[in-house]
C-alpha cells in the first residue's frame, strides 16, 4: 500500500500543453496577419485600379473637345511631345522640353487648340509624367491662345497622383499618350474623324489598360 501517493498531472505535463497551446496561438496570430495584410492590400489594390480608370475616363472625355469650332489640323492644331517635364509649384506648372512627335507615335504631353465658345481659342492638354518622376496624370487646363506652342506656364489639375502604396513596381507604370492617324468613330456611330488618341497604362496584374478616344474634330 502507498498511503501517500499523488494524483493530477505533472510539472512536465502542464509545460509541454503550454508550448503546444502557444504554438497553436501563434500560428492562428500568423494566420490572421496574413489575412488583414491580404485585405487591406486588394482594397488598395481596388483603389487604384478605381482612380485610374476614373482619371482615364476624365481624359478620355477631355480630348473629345480637341479641335472643337476650328478647322484643325495635325500639324497646326495637335502637339505632342515626348519625355517633356512639368515643374509644379503649387496648382501652377511649368512645361518644358521634350521633343515634338510629328506624325503617329508616343509621347507624355499632348496640347490641342479649340473654340468652344466660337470667339475665342483656347488651349488645354494633358502630362503625364515620365517614369522617372512621380507618377501621375494631370489635366492642363484651359487658357486663351494663338497657337499650340504658345502656352508654357498651366494651371494644373491631378487626375492621377503617385501610387506609392501599390502593391509592386508594376502598379506605378506612369501613363502613356499616344496619337495615330487613322480613320475612326465616335461611339461607332456619331461623325467621322482621321486621328485617334490612346491613353494606356498597366495595372497591377500587368495587363495593359487602354482607352482610346476618337478625335472627331480632325
Amino acid at each position: 500500500m502507498y498511503p501517500f501517493r499523488q494524483a493530477g498531472i505533472s510539472l512536465i505535463s502542464l509545460m509541454i500543453g503550454l508550448l503546444v497551446s502557444m504554438i497553436a496561438v501563434l500560428g492562428m496570430m500568423s494566420l490572421y496577419s496574413t489575412v488583414v495584410k491580404s485585405t487591406v492590400q486588394s482594397t488598395r489594390d481596388a483603389r487604384i485600379a478605381g482612380e485610374r480608370s476614373a482619371a482615364i475616363l476624365v481624359a478620355s472625355k477631355q480630348l473629345l473637345g480637341a479641335g472643337y469650332g476650328i478647322d484643325a489640323t495635325r500639324s497646326d492644331d495637335l502637339l505632342l511631345l515626348t519625355e517633356a517635364t512639368l515643374a509644379l509649384d503649387g496648382d501652377r506648372g511649368s512645361l518644358s522640353g521634350g521633343s515634338v512627335v510629328a506624325g503617329n507615335g508616343d509621347g507624355n504631353a499632348l496640347i490641342w487648340r479649340a473654340r468652344p465658345d466660337g470667339l475665342n481659342s483656347w488651349c488645354s492638354g494633358l502630362y503625364a509624367s515620365p517614369a522617372n518622376e512621380q507618377v501621375g496624370l494631370y489635366l492642363l487646363q484651359p487658357q486663351r491662345c494663338g497657337a499650340v506652342t504658345e502656352p508654357e506656364t498651366w494651371e494644373v489639375r491631378p487626375l492621377l497622383m503617385d501610387n506609392n502604396d501599390a502593391a509592386d513596381e508594376r502598379s506605378r507604370l506612369p501613363v502613356t499618350i499616344s496619337i495615330k492617324s487613322e480613320e475612326c468613330t465616335v461611339f461607332g456611330i456619331a461623325g467621322e474623324g482621321a486621328l485617334y488618341a490612346s491613353l494606356s497604362t498597366t495595372d497591377r496584374t500587368g495587363n495593359e489598360v487602354i482607352s482610346t478616344t476618337c478625335l472627331i474634330n480632325f
